[in-house]
């Protein structure tokens, strides 16, 4: 089984359950498998051995704790290591965990419920790690590398998004290829819609 990375955004209930996580990434950054096991007091971590410690970053703005990490090759459930956070003292926390064996993505919002989806959810502090072409209407044109028009256009709809084949006001977003069709491109511009190359929208839209 693949790994999971996580990236956690979290506000200990209080300065204890603060030094605890504060404890908890010196001992995945050090290594250290006891002091490990004593934070996880219930037994959550079940499969807990030396897979589980590898690279950690993490930052703290005030009171709240940001943790990125990978589990590697562990097979424990994520609800596991989402509670083993709550174990150590937890005001709120937001995740989103991303199988890195099906790339797919799953979110969780201050309890241990799977959510399937960041778009429609309440956040403090995760960014949405996926498109998002809400209220978006793209028309492209011309040659793309890597993609195509078609996949890109899967990707649009997938997320929310709607594809124009006209130039028209009811489009929001032209993205241009090589060779792109030079009169959809004036119409944009005249109609003040924005204009992006290939780079520009898949960086914008983390494609």
């Amino acid at each position: 089984m693949s790994g999971i990375y996580y990236d956690c955004f979290i506000e200990p209930i209080d300065d204890a359950a603060f030094n605890k996580f504060k404890a908890f990434i010196q001992a995945m950054k050090s290594e250290d498998l006891e002091k490990m096991e004593e934070l996880d007091s219930e037994e959550l971590l079940y499969d807990l051995d030396e897979d589980l410690f590898g690279d950690i970053e993490s930052s703290i703005s005030g009171n709240i704790i940001n943790l990125k990490f990978d589990t590697g090759n562990l097979s424990m459930e994520s609800e596991d290591v989402i509670n083993f956070f709550i174990s150590l003292g937890t005001k709120n926390i937001e995740a989103s965990l991303f199988y890195s064996s099906c790339g797919e993505y799953e979110f969780y919002n201050n309890s241990n419920e799977r959510l399937e989806h960041y778009v429609g959810n309440s956040w403090r502090w995760l960014t949405n790690p996926l498109p998002d072409f809400t209220n978006e209407n793209v028309l492209l044109t011309g040659e793309f590398d890597t993609f195509s028009i078609e996949d890109f256009e899967n990707e649009i709809t997938r997320y929310a998004g709607v594809v124009s084949s006209n130039i028209s006001t009811d489009v929001t977003l032209v993205v241009v290829g090589k060779t792109p069709n030079q009169d959809i491109v004036n119409q944009a511009m005249t109609l003040n819609i924005p204009i992006l190359n290939q780079q520009q929208f898949e960086e914008k839209y983390k494609l």
